[in-house]
């Protein structure tokens, strides 16, 4: 074992571990030069090369051992290797097998000679990334489950036990969960029906969980955690990517399904997902305005086991409109293929220049389809366009009021989980205002309406450009009329024109007593 860069006096954070065969698969690839650019650009990292790590993988228990590292990231020749085996060595290492990250250089021999180097070095500094931001798992994040990677049968395998390794299964922040208020937007998107409400909090039953993150994927409020999946994990790897777009050159990124078979090829840059219906439309997007010459989406092999592959394509159709509308080929997001053509040319040389990497930006949760959105309208000069797409799978909604028909009861702003609704009550007023920027356009607000018959609320799954230029906007007010008793609201004007409607002239004359409801108990005392 060769070590390529000089040992620290502090343990390094994260150790990446690279078989020495990699130098011999990829022309142009020299390893000792990988080693020093990429500890030059990932903070506290120690690169070394390993002889033959693809075939003797036990070798990392030992490395890790040496570094004293708290994060691993291991570059392979090939994709051959067990990811239970690697699990196991992890475990004995004392190292989380959930944050280990696994890159694959095999595909780096189709790569041109003059950016294999460049290519190697933006692959694992973005791999670093995504370790570090790797915050661990606790014991309820586990699940046992059967490994499956390899298909021969012996005599003997019949009287042993098969190899047990461990998903990832979700646990909900509840410093953060909105399921109290009534949120229950990551039971509804689970395929499997493992999540359930009980007594304001979402349970997790791990038997039924399938580990697909669809659940971290909608929560507005970032409250689900799922170790090696986390929306951190997946910033910070793509932020390493995109600053790579500088005036050099563009490439193109590839969501890749976590149960695809086949890798895809080094020209692109790949975004590993526990399914890819969990990329949200504001990282494809965020990465187009980010500079990316194309962004594309690869699904599982053969038939998904989640059934979202129209969520999939959804998600793709309302990118490739909105582009559209905003004057740019829609084809910059597409559908990858094995063999298929690209939507792009997908790599015009990849700009991995040694300089700082930005700050990860929110990809999922409120806010961040519409700064995305807004950033591509910059990027693409149609900022001052007047763009509204009504799309099934946009990832922003429009609540409308109908000021003749709304109360000021303050229900929907009260249901809200995003925010994008907020109910203000100053002096004799009260106000009704909207974000359009955090609206997911989730519907809870006209549920939770007592006027949504008579049309007091509605909800449209839109973009509008405009609204997400304005801010925060009022929708409604109304004056609130005062106890003559105590000085207390009674309440607006509209819910009691409402109210007595509904009692008709005979209750008309407790409301003209002009008493909230306690003094009113009490003058009939």
């Amino acid at each position: 074992m060769n070590h390529n860069t000089a040992l620290v006096h502090d343990p390094p954070a994260t150790l990446v571990l690279v078989c020495a065969d990699a130098g011999r698969l990829a022309p142009g690839l020299v390893l000792a030069e990988l080693a020093e650019r990429v500890s030059a650009r990932a903070f506290n990292t120690q690169v070394v090369v390993a002889e033959s790590l693809c075939a003797r993988l036990a070798a990392m228990k030992h490395a890790v051992e040496l570094a004293g590292a708290r994060r691993l990231v291991l570059a392979l020749c090939s994709d051959g290797t067990p990811r239970p085996e690697v699990d196991s060595l992890a475990r004995k290492a004392r190292l989380d097998p959930f944050g280990v990250q696994i890159v694959l250089f095999n595909a780096l021999k189709e790569a041109p000679p003059c950016s294999v180097q460049d290519t190697a070095v933006l692959l694992l500094t973005a791999a670093v990334a995504r370790a570090q931001a790797f915050r661990g798992s606790r014991p309820e994040n586990w699940k046992a489950v059967v490994a499956r990677d390899s298909h021969i049968v012996s005599r003997r395998s019949l009287f042993t036990l098969p190899p047990v390794t461990y998903a990832a299964v979700p646990t909900i922040n509840r410093e953060f969960c909105a399921a109290d208020a009534g949120c229950d937007l990551c039971i509804t998107a689970c395929p499997g029906k493992a999540l359930a409400q009980t007594g304001g909090r979402v349970q997790v039953n791990l038997s039924a969980c399938s580990s697909c993150g669809m659940c971290v994927s909608v929560c507005p409020k970032r409250a689900v955690e799922l170790p090696g999946w986390s929306p951190e994990e997946m910033e910070a790897q793509m932020a390493v990517y995109l600053a790579a777009n500088g005036d050099q050159a563009a490439h193109g990124l590839l969501f890749v399904c976590n149960n695809a078979t086949q890798q895809p090829p080094a020209s692109w840059l790949p975004v590993t997902t526990p399914c890819t219906a969990t990329a949200p439309a504001a990282a494809l997007l965020h990465a187009l305005a980010r500079g990316a010459a194309a962004v594309s989406v690869a699904p599982c092999t053969g038939a998904c086991p989640f059934n979202v592959g129209d969520q999939i394509q959804g998600t793709i159709d309302y990118c490739q409109r909105l582009l559209e509308a905003m004057g740019e080929n829609p084809q910059r997001v597409g559908l990858y293929h094995p063999g298929a053509a690209a939507p792009l040319p997908p790599m015009l040389g990849v700009g991995a220049g040694d300089g700082g990497i930005d700050e990860p930006q929110a990809l999922f949760g409120s806010g961040a389809a519409a700064q995305a959105v807004l950033s591509l309208a910059l990027r693409l000069g149609a900022s001052d366009a007047a763009i509204v797409l009504e799309h099934t799978h946009s990832p922003l909604g429009v609540v409308v009021i109908d000021p003749e028909s709304c109360t000021g009861c303050g229900s929907c702003a009260r249901m809200c989980p995003t925010g994008a609704l907020a109910f203000e009550g100053e002096q004799e007023q009260v106000v009704l205002s909207f974000d359009a920027g955090l609206c997911v356009g989730c519907g809870y607000c006209v549920a939770r309406c007592p006027e949504q018959k008579n049309g007091a609320i509605a909800v449209q799954k839109k973009t509008d450009l405009t609204l997400l230029t304005r801010g925060r906007r009022h929708l409604y007010q109304d004056q609130i009329a005062l106890c003559q008793e105590c000085g207390g609201p009674i309440g607006t004007s509209r819910m009691l024109s409402r109210i007595a409607s509904l009692l008709g002239s005979e209750g008309q004359g407790h409301l003209d007593q002009g008493l909230c409801p306690a003094c009113r108990s009490a003058s009939w005392l």
